[in-house]
């Protein structure tokens, strides 16, 4: 599941939204401008810290620490591995750890977006350490005789 929604909300599709559109618009000093504007203008001042230049400075940040590599191994192993199912084809694929990172940077992509545009949703950077551990309380409980 994190494979797959990892490569949706990175993908490169310029007729969706996800995290690289953002990114991409976001370095853009035009745009950033427009951006930041509007935004004042929908919710008011910008007063509180970090300041929205910032929260849009943590997101290309954190965007700029993806290993391109490892996201295109897991686009190989998306695309073979779990959506065609072609395992004789898949030639590459990802460590638990680099998924662990894509995760992690995800979520601090998906936090910026949250707060810079206060969102009313309830993602929390956190939830990926509350699902492992609830994950790992019921394998343990299920094992138990």
């Amino acid at each position: 599941m994190a494979a797959l929604r990892i490569a949706v909300l990175l993908d490169s599709d310029p007729k969706l939204l996800s995290f690289q559109s953002f990114y991409r618009r976001f370095i853009d000093a035009r745009v950033r401008a427009a951006l930041l504007q509007f935004l004042e203008g929908r919710i008011g001042p910008d007063v509180f810290d970090p300041s929205r230049s910032d929260q849009i400075d943590d997101f290309v940040r954190a965007y700029r620490e993806i290993d391109w590599k490892a996201y295109g191994r897991l686009i190989n192993l998306r695309n073979r591995g779990i959506a065609h199912l072609t395992l004789d084809a898949l030639k590459k694929s990802v460590t638990v750890e680099e998924l662990r990172a894509m995760v992690r940077i995800v979520g601090q992509l998906a936090a910026q977006i949250q707060s810079l545009f206060q969102l009313n949703s309830a993602f929390r950077t956190d939830i990926d350490l509350q699902s492992r551990d609830r994950v790992k309380a019921v394998i343990v409980t299920a094992r138990q005789p």
